[in-house]
């Protein structure tokens, strides 16, 4: 659920993140989404498409991410 950053901070992953974010869906969390879904690696993506996927199958997101598949 976390990681260890070089400068040596524990951070929570991002697509852990995101995946609570996309239950509340306000406008900040719709542009932190824009903003680091390019960013997160391809295994991530997946995770993060199919945990919402599975709370939400008509979720905006989910579109979304495939457009950027």
């Amino acid at each position: 659920m976390t990681w260890v950053a070089a400068d040596k901070v524990r951070y929570l992953n991002p697509e852990i993140v995101l995946l609570f974010k996309a239950r509340k869906r306000r406008r900040k969390d719709d542009r932190d989404f824009e903003v680091a879904w390019p960013l997160l690696a391809r295994e991530k993506q997946d995770w993060l498409r199919e945990m919402i996927r599975r709370s939400d199958s008509h979720h905006p997101w989910l579109v979304d991410s495939n457009q950027t598949k």
